[in-house]
């Protein structure tokens, strides 16, 4: 019934625009109010899910979003401002609060139209797909910022989180959309995005990620990324990310005096088939971790052999499945 009614108000908008004169305006809005039209979905169901203002855990990192509106204190992302809106004259003469409005005399390229009955549609324009575009999706003990982050290599130019992108929406096999919020889920590159399906605080400060709006991702498909540009065409990068389902699988390690580590799983579904899919190692003074070369080690019935072991030095075994989050644990020589 949402999607219907939305669809309804947009469809007598149109047909009304053959034949009245346009008037073209700026306005902000919420994220609710931006997505709405977009997910096909009403405001107040985004809102209740959490597609909401959100206050960053670091302060000052909010105000780096050029297209959005910052809360006083630079803290807080309150929603997408000076949106490009169209709408009819007998809308505009029916408005009750006109000063919500910057109206302007040059026709926007792209806009949403806005509906008789207060709501805005999806915006006008096209999506251009951009092939050569990389993309990956970590879960579990690979994931920095969520339950799961995606990382896109190969964007173009015109593609700026900071300046010029409006919103981020994911689609999935099944036709489900999910907007995606500043700093909650997309971040300064572009090419970084991340969300939860289940309570999550984020590593700097400890901040809860709004996850009731992401929730429904866990176990579907990502066959689509598309970037909403300001003034510009869509981005759209078609792409398969499986969003594999959490567990609570863990991962244990106990090194032995002879260069070998005994690896138990623990907790796993019986589905899950786990398998090690890499190990890293960072020694003493090294600032990152150095991924170790398959002739490095071995592993075998459930002990991983380094041939040439470091003392003190950190080792991290990663294990995946094909169906569930990956699971990793660390652990040293002595």
């Amino acid at each position: 019934m949402q999607t219907l009614s939305i669809l309804v108000f947009s469809l007598l908008s149109l047909f009304a625009s053959k034949d009245e004169p346009m008037h073209y305006a700026t306005t902000d809005m919420t994220f609710a109010e931006f997505y709405a039209a977009e997910l096909n979905l009403m405001a107040s169901r985004l809102k209740a899910d959490g597609v909401d203002a959100w206050t960053a855990a670091t302060s000052n990192k909010a105000k780096c979003f050029e297209s959005m509106i910052v809360s006083s204190d630079s803290k807080t992302l309150e929603g997408v401002k000076q949106v490009n809106v169209a709408m009819t004259d007998r809308v505009y003469r029916s408005l009750r609060n006109k000063s919500r409005f910057t109206f302007v005399d040059t026709p926007h390229k792209k806009y949403k139209l806005l509906n008789a009955n207060g709501t805005f549609g999806k915006f006008t324009g096209k999506a251009v797909k951009i092939s050569g575009v990389r993309a990956y999706i970590y879960s579990g003990r690979e994931a920095m910022f969520g339950n799961y982050d995606i990382s896109l290599d190969g964007l173009p130019k015109q593609v700026n989180t900071r300046r010029n992108v409006l919103g981020i929406v994911l689609t999935t096999s099944n036709g489900k959309r999910y907007g995606m919020l500043p700093l909650a889920n997309t971040w300064f590159r572009p090419g970084e995005i991340s969300f939860a399906v289940q309570p999550y605080n984020e590593p700097h400060a400890g901040a809860a990620i709004p996850f009731h709006h992401t929730a429904s991702l866990e176990g579907a498909t990502i066959t689509n990324i598309t970037y909403i540009i300001k003034d510009g065409d869509d981005i759209s990068i078609d792409c398969k990310l499986y969003v594999k389902k959490q567990c609570k699988a863990q991962l244990t390690v106990e090194p032995t005096k002879t260069g070998k580590a005994i690896v138990s799983i623990v907790n796993a579904p019986n589905d899950a088939k786990y398998k090690m899919s890499k190990m890293v190692v960072r020694r003493k003074g090294d600032r990152y971790s150095t991924p170790l070369k398959p002739s490095d080690y071995s592993y075998e019935n459930g002990v991983v052999t380094v041939k040439k072991p470091v003392a003190g030095a950190k080792y991290i075994i990663t294990m995946e499945s094909g169906r569930y989050i990956s699971i990793g644990a660390s652990f040293s020589f002595e």
